[in-house]
């Protein structure tokens, strides 16, 4: 398989989307002719993987439904319990055993995400060996997004969540898009090793589990002396509200309304 292919690529579709305040399913409101997941699936889809991956959860048999009419074939996953990113990503692994190769980890709710954008995430993470390449983007209004800090060599160190960060961290532009590149077979070591959630849906610290997912890969992957690289989406050449999410029905309207 050459380095620009990947093994999979996995679109992660299972949650509630409630901030959306509609009984249709987040991902299958409608854009220009096309489900929120029917973008995703089409961004995915063009980077040829051997296998396409959706996981899904709330309202799985409509969700799996629409991508199957999408991209029939499509390998279903599916998240009982709605533990945030790394439960979802272990599911995979623990329903397809371990991918050998680049991983890519997308959401179904991101639909002005290309497909040019993801292959350029994938050439850079094969080209450098990386353990995980993260796609980021400098924006003008970071927002809620998780903020990228980097350490004296510019290379990545940690990646902090809005709620979490100091007023200093909050002045950073760039963002954690959410979009990675995951070596397979050290993703599926990572998960097993990686805290996902108790009972109230928290990860060990108190906070959700999609917040303590990466922190978790990240300090796995460094005592590790891996590499990991973040990939600035291609703010250099695209605008960076490729990779923003809908995550509400204003946010869906106005977002819609512009472009």
């Amino acid at each position: 398989m050459s380095e620009s292919r990947p093994v999979a690529v996995v679109v992660l579709a299972a949650g509630e989307g409630t901030r959306m305040k509609s009984r249709i399913p987040k991902v299958l409101h409608s854009v220009c002719g096309r489900s929120l997941l029917g973008h995703a699936l089409a961004a995915a889809s063009e980077l040829d993987p051997q296998r396409l991956v959706i996981v899904v959860g709330h309202h799985r048999d409509q969700v799996s439904a629409e991508a199957e009419r999408h991209s029939p074939g499509v390998c279903v996953v599916v998240q009982h319990s709605l533990e945030g990113t790394g439960h979802a990503v272990r599911m995979v692994t623990e329903a397809l055993g371990v991918l050998p190769g680049t991983v890519v980890v997308t959401y179904a709710d991101m639909p002005l995400l290309r497909a040019r954008t993801l292959h350029a995430l994938v050439r850079e993470h094969g080209a450098a060996g990386n353990a995980v390449t993260v796609l980021t983007a400098r924006v003008g209004d970071p927002s809620d997004y998780g903020r990228i800090v980097r350490d004296s060599r510019g290379s990545l160190a940690e990646i902090v969540e809005a709620a979490d960060a100091t007023p200093e961290q909050r002045a950073i532009d760039e963002i954690n898009s959410g979009c990675y590149a995951f070596d397979g077979a050290l993703l599926a070591d990572a998960v097993k090793r990686v805290a996902t959630g108790n009972a109230q849906g928290q990860g060990p610290t108190g906070q959700a589990p999609d917040r303590t997912f990466m922190r978790s890969w990240l300090a796995i992957t460094l005592v590790g002396g891996l590499l990991i690289f973040s990939a600035p989406e291609a703010s250099r050449r695209k605008p960076p509200w490729r990779i923003i999410k809908v995550s509400g029905a204003w946010q869906y309207d106005r977002r819609w309304r512009t472009f």
